[in-house]
């Protein structure tokens, strides 16, 4: 592996099948760094934005409606006047598209969700994975991380879904649903996360045998 790219592992994921657990969990497994929410606070400081304002616009393209309003208020105090140093949405993607493509050249690392997929097409070691489940699997699993209602835990993955696959089409051209675009695909409702995390492990130990192929795991036992 010397002298090449850093192994990557991206991670797409419809809300509630796991994709932070998950990896996580490789990211520990394969002594890797981990990339998700990092992102928020990493462009936060960046841009000296707060993380609620960075957050606002993470993973999600605005509407028309909602872009016309923002050029508004860019251009016209009178409909509103911003805080002089506020970035625009747009590049709240752009900031985070070069942080996960400069990782992903610096050193090995997982990366949940942003189309780290498509940003990463090109990327040698890359290993991308989608995450899916059926919408009660998802319920159930929302209601528990986040105890909520299950019309709240409903309401949070049908505006993600929308939200997430939006952001990727924007992006990619494609739908984040859309198989072909990624190595694996795993259905995590019906599988559970321990042999998911199985399956990944010897998925790479298959593809990427010199890859830490100790640490991805011989002897992992399922949960």
């Amino acid at each position: 592996m010397e002298n090449e790219s850093p192994f990557v592992i991206s991670i797409s994921r419809q809300k509630g099948c796991g994709g932070a657990y998950l990896g996580q969990k490789l990211a520990s497994k394969l002594e890797m760094a981990y990339l998700d929410r990092e992102l928020i606070s990493e462009i936060a400081k960046k841009t000296d934005e707060s993380v609620a304002f960075v957050e606002e616009y993470d993973e999600r393209i605005l509407t028309v409606w909602e872009r016309m309003i923002e050029a508004l208020s860019c251009s016209n105090p009178w409909v509103y006047n911003p805080p002089p140093m506020h970035i625009q949405s747009f590049q709240v993607s752009q900031l985070e598209s070069e942080v996960i493509v400069k990782a992903a050249s610096e050193k090995p690392v997982v990366i949940v969700g942003r189309a780290s997929s498509y940003l990463l097409k090109d990327h040698k070691n890359h290993l991308s994975i989608f995450l899916y489940a059926s919408k009660k699997f998802r319920i159930e699993r929302i209601q528990e991380v986040y105890g909520v209602s299950a019309a709240e835990a409903r309401k949070l993955i049908e505006k993600a879904d929308i939200d997430r696959d939006r952001y990727t089409k924007s992006l990619s051209g494609t739908n984040m649903c859309e198989a072909t675009q990624y190595h694996l695909g795993l259905d995590t409702g019906v599988l559970g996360l321990g042999k998911a995390e199985y399956v990944i492990l010897q998925y790479i130990r298959a593809r990427f045998p010199d890859i830490a192929p100790a640490r991805a795991g011989h002897r992992h036992e399922l949960n």
